[in-house]
């Protein structure tokens, strides 16, 4: 029993002083203090601390170190107790000829073992794992993509449409929870809107989400927008946008037509909506400064394209004219991981500054890094508006998420500089928009984090605190709670998150995290 809290549970609606029953990991009754009847459950006095729902990371990037970090360090530290993975086109199936190669690659990153093909094989994989927390995997249109046409630059064919919506159907069928789209990576950037209309109606009969990495948040955001609303106009799905944003300092002034745009649609009847972390940069692959074309085939055609001096020239050339010199881009792009040890001299530093070490310019650079790297670096871009993350925060259609893979608290298990969002989305909206900006009320913040992401992704039994529901709850304190977590030194505990449950077993209290594994794959 929880007793002595403040109820914040989930829906929006005023915190107050209730006591809340647990019973095999089920919520039994929520009564005001002291009318609980006895009971030989546990009694957990929160002493006055916020209780609520376990927060639901709408967005993340656990496909691979979910099998590595079972206790999900990062994410229970949080509060976090379920997380969907398979976003921005990518998942760890199916594999097949034309995309075995690149899944294989990024299980390697891991050390994972691929025993799986399709998704009851990744389910069952998970599952035999064992987690802390519970996981819900889409399919990625984009490896679906890579069945039929590998990394190919081009169209599919009136014929091989009827087999993609074969494919996304056969995912569902085998458990993907929804389906996302990438459409800055390759191969999801070769596809055209006719191929994600086709998509998109395959969900909207199964009634899940396609979560969508739209193809620009910068220059080609408008375009990108319009995608959005007629893909979800000519389907009827519920479409879903990650990490909504304006990208750069030249496209902040669009805000206002962004949301606008957005709620004309919603208006309209549309089911859109979107998510976003409370950082000023995003995080990816260095590569995705290349032009489309530089990017087709996979890695070793990439790398092929950049070894040859006129192709590598033509290259720096495109990128230039995208990002000329009077701008400060170059300064806003750090190197946060490296696949090789020879190229460790970049963590953390600008690619401007790099350049300025070679002596050449940030696109040289850049290419070069990315030769040395065999196309794996990654880099953090500094390149959002902090009024822009307000008002984005305030749009009631808006998530938190992280939109980070689930890792460890030890610094030695953590490769390279991950962004802080892994280890401190959730506490930073708690304390920097909620108790100190004052962007969100504490009830907004956490319905953002619980009933709002449940609600898209069909969670019926997750994501509020009332009779009934699975007993996935966290505890805080709203006067304390805090992200530690910088750029700087990103692998740091929040404070403030004293007790995590999930499914009725207690995971995470005062700050240490057991070694219990009740989460499921949902």
């Amino acid at each position: 029993m929880f007793s002595n809290g403040l109820l914040v549970d989930g829906t929006g609606i005023a915190a107050r002083n209730m006591d809340v029953l647990v019973q095999d990991g089920v919520i039994e009754d929520i009564l005001p203090p002291g009318n609980l009847l006895d009971t030989s459950a546990e009694t957990i006095d929160c002493n006055g601390s916020a209780v609520a729902p376990g927060f639901i990371d709408r967005h993340a990037h656990s496909d691979f170190s979910a099998l590595v970090f079972r206790n999900a360090d990062s994410k229970l530290a949080q509060g976090v107790t379920t997380e969907v993975n398979g976003h921005c086109g990518l998942s760890p199936f199916p594999l097949a000829s034309g995309n075995a190669a690149e899944i294989l690659k990024e299980a390697s990153n891991w050390d994972v073992d691929v025993d799986w093909s399709d998704a009851p094989g990744y389910r069952a994989a998970l599952q035999k794992a064992g987690s802390s927390i519970n996981r819900m995997p889409f399919v990625g249109h984009g490896v679906l993509r890579g069945v039929i046409a590998s990394f190919e630059d081009r169209l599919l064919s009136e014929a091989e449409l009827p087999e993609l919506a074969r494919l996304v159907q056969v995912a569902v069928d085998g458990g993907a929870r929804g389906v996302s789209a990438g459409l800055i990576y390759p191969p999801g950037c070769f596809s055209g809107t006719d191929e994600l209309v086709v998509v998109a109606r395959v969900a909207a009969r199964n009634n899940i989400p396609l979560a969508m990495h739209v193809r620009g948040e910068g220059d080609r955001l408008e375009k990108a927008i319009g995608e959005v609303v007629r893909i979800a106009r000519e389907s009827e799905a519920r479409i879903h946008v990650a990490h909504l944003k304006t990208y750069g300092p030249r496209n902040w002034s669009k805000i206002d037509w962004l949301l606008e745009t957005l709620e004309d649609a919603r208006r309209s009847g549309l089911d859109i909506t979107a998510d976003r972390y409370p950082y000023l940069a995003s995080h990816t692959g260095l590569s995705s400064i290349l032009p489309l074309w530089a990017q087709e085939g996979g890695d070793a055609a990439v790398l092929e394209r950049l070894r040859s001096r006129s192709l590598r020239g033509k290259i720096m050339d495109e990128i230039s004219l995208r990002h000329p010199d009077e701008e400060d881009y170059w300064d806003r792009i750090v190197v946060s991981d490296v696949s090789h040890a020879s190229a460790s001299h970049a963590l953390g530093r600008s690619i401007a500054e790099i350049a300025g070490d070679w002596k050449t310019t940030p696109p040289e650079a850049a290419v070069r890094l990315l030769i040395d790297c065999h196309n794996s670096a990654s880099a953090i871009f500094f390149m959002m508006n902090q009024d822009n993350l307000s008002r984005i925060l305030k749009e009631p259609y808006v998530a938190i998420a992280s939109d980070a893979a689930a890792l460890s608290l030890d610094t030695a298990k953590v490769e390279g500089r991950p962004h802080p969002r892994a280890y401190g989305t959730f506490p930073r909206i708690l304390a920097r928009h909620v108790r100190e900006k004052k962007t969100l009320s504490l009830e907004e913040a956490v319905r953002k984090m619980t009933s709002l992401p449940a609600e898209s992704l069909n969670l019926a039994d997750r994501g509020v605190i009332r009779p009934g529901m699975i007993a996935d709850i966290v505890v805080f304190d709203p006067d304390t709670v805090i992200d530690n977590a910088t750029f700087n030194n990103p692998v740091a505990a929040p404070d403030g998150v004293s007790l995590v449950m999930v499914n009725g077993c207690i995971v995470c209290r005062d700050g240490r995290i057991t070694d219990q594994l009740p989460g499921v794959v949902i």
